[in-house]
């Protein structure tokens, strides 16, 4: 779904712009790192996010697309959810 300007909206994009940087601190990392399952500890995606240049604009597109899973600019869902409530 395109927006007039040819722009596609947040909600379209299945990945963060981000994604496609090779400076960002995640490139090489595993995936799982960053969705660790009920057992796992965030801490260490946290981690890869804090010394990222573009945590910032994955935390804001996580953020306009309402990520439910995994961590994404160092934030985790609960916190999102909680920075979404505390905009409205």
């Amino acid at each position: 779904m395109s927006r007039p300007n040819g722009s596609e909206s947040p909600k379209a994009r299945a990945t963060p712009p981000v994604a496609a940087l090779p400076d960002r601190a995640c490139n090489g990392e595993d995936p799982k790192i960053f969705f660790p399952d009920s057992r796992g500890s965030s801490q260490p995606a946290i981690k890869i996010c804090g010394r990222c240049p573009h945590r910032r604009p994955c935390l804001d597109w996580a953020l306009e697309t309402r990520q439910s899973y995994g961590i994404w600019g160092g934030v985790g869902p609960d916190m999102r959810h909680q920075m979404i409530e505390e905009r409205a």
